[in-house]
């Protein structure tokens, strides 16, 4: 596919097919996404992947917990457009996505969310490349529960950069409007 076709392809994708991401296809994206720039080329990604539809439930669970509670202590922050979603009991973030995953890396690198940025970036387009969707889950990164960090795996010392809900879309958006470049100074 070429490069023009997949910005034009890309969006994000709520609205999944009940079909599960090979394994092998999986392997092929964090391959060629690997290549994304890093400060210092430092790499400091690592991956969570998460299949298990309870386990990822009960992480937008405990997701939507954690953002009504910082909405409730700090009243018109910008932290979500819609807060109907995160008190609706049936509403999973992650958009009954057959696959999550998690970027995480050392909470003590400066870059970690800029280099994650980019390399989830190029995650994506690489999974346009394959008729898959992705769609970048902000509020993944409110998971708190002790529990389900050490069920996850999650490293001491690390945390969530970049949560990703992946799969086959059922249906692919007309794109959004987009503002024209806003040009500051040319000298």
């Amino acid at each position: 596919m070429e490069w023009a076709s997949l910005l034009k392809l890309r969006r994000s994708i709520r609205s999944f097919q009940d079909r599960p991401v090979p394994l092998n296809l999986i392997q092929d994206l964090l391959e060629e996404s690997r290549l994304a720039p890093s400060a210092y080329n430092q790499q400091p990604w690592h991956f969570l992947l998460l299949q298990d539809q309870g386990l990822i439930r009960r992480i937008s669970d405990d997701c939507k917990t954690n953002a009504l509670a910082h909405l409730a202590e700090n009243p018109g922050s910008p932290l979500c457009m819609d807060v109907d979603d995160l008190r609706d009991p049936q509403h999973q973030i992650f958009h009954q996505a057959p696959l999550v995953v998690l970027v995480a890396g050392p909470d003590s690198w400066p870059f970690l969310d800029v280099d994650s940025a980019l390399w989830a970036s190029y995650f994506m387009f690489a999974a346009v490349a394959r008729n898959l969707g992705a769609c970048w889950i902000g509020l993944g990164k409110w998971l708190q529960d002790p529990a389900l960090l050490k069920e996850i795996r999650l490293p001491q010392g690390f945390r969530i950069s970049v949560p990703l809900a992946v799969g086959y879309p059922i249906a692919i958006p007309e794109p959004k409007p987009r503002a024209q470049p806003r040009i500051l100074a040319v000298k």
